[in-house]
């Protein structure tokens, strides 16, 4: 018979291990955290996938467990502009941050935005490889992706106070950038332009058709 005495904590890998062949959580497994849990034994779910990934195959459980989340790295979100993400990095210690729009911001350059240093270490990893850029990019393109569409609307509030309508009480929103909603397969996000009268839409889902979906939807909104 185990001896549960010693056992503090517990820490498991997501795929192919706690979710089963249709990427669900067993229903065993939470009678069986409960037990842990009695037995004051921690659980760790560890993973490659998003933190928010795993958060959604164990939000019942979210609060009473730990997340090692890709790996071990932990990405954090911040408003668009170089003056919000440089202010992230230096309260974080973030050793690097990004934009869709291509800026890429280096820790352990001042934390300053450079397309040249962001481009050497593109081509220093090309040179080690004997694969394509393209094959290099392909695990981690794992979303399919809209692009960043501009829209001219007459009433950018009134657009976005439009959107949120629809969407407010059936999927996650935050307003951290604009407005952003989060599905568990997909999310959008639609923000004012700082610098001119548009609004910007960027979607990303798991599949083409639902990406296309979304986009079309929010689209036809604005």
């Amino acid at each position: 018979m185990t001896d549960f005495t010693k056992v503090k904590l517990v820490v498991s890998d997501m795929d192919g291990t706690l979710l089963n062949s249709q990427g669900q959580v067993s229903s065993q497994f939470f009678n069986l955290f409960k037990e842990l849990k009695k037995r004051n034994i921690t659980f760790c779910a560890a993973s490659g996938r998003q933190h928010n990934s795993i958060i959604d195959k164990l939000s019942t459980i979210k609060d009473d467990i730990y997340i090692i989340a890709e790996n071990g790295g932990v990405g954090i979100r911040s408003r668009v502009g170089h003056s919000y993400i440089k202010s992230m990095m230096a309260q974080t210690g973030a050793v690097f941050g990004g934009e869709h729009s291509g800026h890429f911001y280096f820790n352990d350059f001042w934390r300053a935005d450079s397309g040249m240093l962001a481009a050497l270490y593109a081509l220093a990893e090309l040179m080690g490889s004997n694969s394509s850029l393209s094959e290099l990019l392909k695990p981690y393109n794992r979303y399919i992706s809209s692009g960043e569409i501009n829209t001219k609307v007459k009433n950018v509030t009134k657009s976005i106070s439009h959107v949120r309508d629809k969407y407010h009480g059936k999927y996650q929103v935050d307003e951290l950038d604009g407005l952003t909603i989060t599905a568990s397969t997909w999310w959008f996000n639609l923000r004012p332009s700082n610098t001119e009268p548009l609004l910007r839409l960027n979607v990303e889902a798991d599949t083409e058709k639902e990406m296309i979906k979304i986009r079309d939807a929010v689209l036809a909104l604005i």
